[in-house]
């Protein structure tokens, strides 16, 4: 996801003997968004989640991505489906619980808050990330992202890709959260061509 030009085209390589595979195309929807491509991503994410309907992937990652972007009413729709179909996931339960706090439901988002709490059970700590995350709360944010990252959950590195192609003023201007995508590996900016790049979608129809 440093690369994420290069990761969109290596993931198109990848499914042209298979275009119907879930995790490849997951992938390049995910390359998609790091690259900054947001329409062309979550378009391919709607693909997916017609092509696997029993999959909550899809609508957490639309979720993620509207989130980050600040387009929370639609995260939220996103994000009560992929809850509804993985409640189990630290991921979707952090991402959709504070989006209910955001749209002012606190007593159920602070009823999901608790079950990630105190945070050492491996992907809680993203999870309570994603929660701050998604109510715009960028330090409390940064400081579980931090400790996601100390329990090695590699799932920080698309969420850190996200925020760099839609938030880059936070990469630029928080101590912590440049300090997170340094550690990862990941150049605080993407090249200025990135977002407006002449990416072919894949087609799985």
């Amino acid at each position: 996801m440093g690369r994420s030009r290069e990761s969109v085209y290596e993931c198109m390589l990848g499914m042209e003997d298979d275009p119907l595979n879930f995790m490849g195309g997951f992938h390049y929807a995910g390359a998609l968004l790091a690259a900054g491509n947001a329409q062309a991503g979550e378009a391919y994410l709607a693909q997916l989640s017609e092509l696997h309907l029993g999959l909550y992937q899809p609508y957490y990652l639309l979720a993620l991505s509207q989130a980050v972007r600040g387009l929370h009413k639609e995260a939220l729709t996103a994000a009560e489906k992929a809850y509804s179909m993985a409640p189990w996931s630290t991921t979707t339960k952090g991402l959709f619980g504070g989006l209910l706090r955001c749209a002012g439901e606190t007593n159920r988002a602070d009823e999901l808050y608790g079950e990630l709490l105190p945070g050492d059970q491996y992907g809680a700590a993203m999870g309570l990330s994603l929660f701050h995350v998604s109510c715009s709360d960028i330090e409390h944010a940064a400081e579980w992202a931090h400790k996601a990252v100390e329990q090695r959950d590699t799932r920080m590195i698309l969420l850190i890709a996200l925020v760099r192609a839609f938030r880059p003023d936070i990469l630029r201007s928080n101590v912590r959260w440049s300090a997170i995508a340094h550690t990862l590996g990941i150049p605080p900016a993407l090249p200025l061509d990135y977002a407006h790049a002449n990416v072919p979608a894949v087609n799985t129809r």
